[in-house]
């Protein structure tokens, strides 16, 4: 049975490094695990994130882990708040020389294509409460008798328990 301690432990040791993203599967979770149980069976070393890491590191280097195919490394809330705020020439300047900058101005413009085409399929996909409400009662009968979209967007107000 995994405690407490042991599971903050590995949560500690997943949030530091960014290089486990790629290898975060239950699979390899469990690999880990098994190799930190065999390494330090009744100890409390199995309880450190330093254990995680060494696990993982292990592993890696004997190509025990696989990685999870066609994998992004997020970008941090920080570096998105720089590529948001560059201005024109700062942006030019730095998609053309940083490999960073634009690795993330490219995955920030993919997402939010990816978000707009989202919105467009299903334009009921952010409603809010108010909003719902600011719709006339009959309008909002009607919707919902003929919107399958609509519907969704209602049933998702109802289970955040906005409505």
């Amino acid at each position: 049975m995994v405690s407490q301690e042991q599971i903050k432990a590995a949560t500690e040791f997943i949030q530091s490094c960014v290089a486990f993203g790629q290898y975060n599967t239950p699979e390899n979770l469990d690999k880990i695990w098994a190799y930190i149980t065999g390494a330090w069976p009744n100890s409390s070393a199995a309880n450190l994130p330093s254990s995680y890491e060494i696990a993982f590191r292990d592993l890696l280097d004997k190509k025990k882990l696989k990685a999870i195919p066609n994998w992004v490394a997020p970008i941090s809330p920080e570096y998105r708040a720089r590529v948001r705020n560059a201005g024109v020439a700062e942006t030019k300047e730095l998609y053309a020389k940083d490999a960073e900058f634009k690795r993330a101005f490219d995955l920030i413009a993919e997402e939010e294509e990816i978000e707009r085409k989202a919105c467009e399929a299903d334009p009921w996909r952010w409603m809010t409460a108010q909003e719902y409400a600011s719709i006339e009662p009959v309008s909002r009968g009607r919707l919902y008798v003929d919107s399958q979209l609509f519907r969704d967007a209602v049933q998702r107000l109802i289970d955040r328990g906005e409505l």
